[in-house]
């Protein structure tokens, strides 16, 4: 079987719950046989805004894509810019890759990065397509449902999402931790320190 997942991506790129459930899994099944592709959300351009994906290196016998120029990852920081968070890509992209990768059913992890028009590539392909929800991402910006130390039972209409999305990183943050110079310098001592 080919199996196909999107996640955040590999450690120590992403790290967390999330992160380790998924790789664990991919290591799993391609070990039970199964072929595992990868694709996650990486670097935003600072030149060109083109929707691509590119092949990487094999990761623990993964088969591994990055989706460059993804939409904005926002982790746990909230969204300040919601057109950023909704532009559309070129349908292509997804339609030739998913025709070149073949995969049987797509497992996503999240849907941070990912475009709409991925979901309707695989709704027209006729892929099985399911969904693990690993935060609430899908209805709370911030992936937690918590506002001011307290779970969030009632957001006035969303009225309360405006305060609590106040503090988010802005997008030319987000492009800089989304680089690929961040990527590979994130884990160095030099950051860390």
């Amino acid at each position: 079987m080919v199996i196909m997942h999107y996640f955040l991506g590999f450690p120590p790129y992403r790290s967390g719950g999330l992160t380790r459930y998924c790789v664990d899994l991919m290591d799993i099944q391609r070990k039970k046989g199964d072929s595992v592709i990868a694709l996650w959300p990486g670097e935003i351009s600072f030149i060109s805004k083109k929707t691509q994906i590119k092949k990487r290196k094999n990761i623990k016998g993964i088969i591994n894509y990055e989706l460059s120029n993804p939409l904005p990852v926002p982790l746990d920081e909230g969204i300040e810019d919601i057109k950023a968070y909704t532009r559309c890509c070129d349908f292509s992209v997804y339609e030739t890759f998913l025709k070149k990768i073949k995969p049987d059913v797509v497992h996503i992890h999240t849907l941070m990065g990912i475009h709409k028009e991925f979901f309707d590539v695989t709704k027209k392909l006729k892929i099985k397509t399911m969904f693990t929800s690993h935060d609430y991402f899908g209805i709370c910006p911030k992936v937690t449902l918590y506002k001011q130390g307290n779970v969030c039972t009632e957001d006035h209409g969303c009225m309360d999402c405006i305060q609590c999305n106040s503090t988010a990183l802005s997008l030319k943050k987000i492009q800089i931790m989304q680089s690929g110079l961040y990527r590979n310098l994130k884990d160095s001592f030099l950051l860390k320190k």
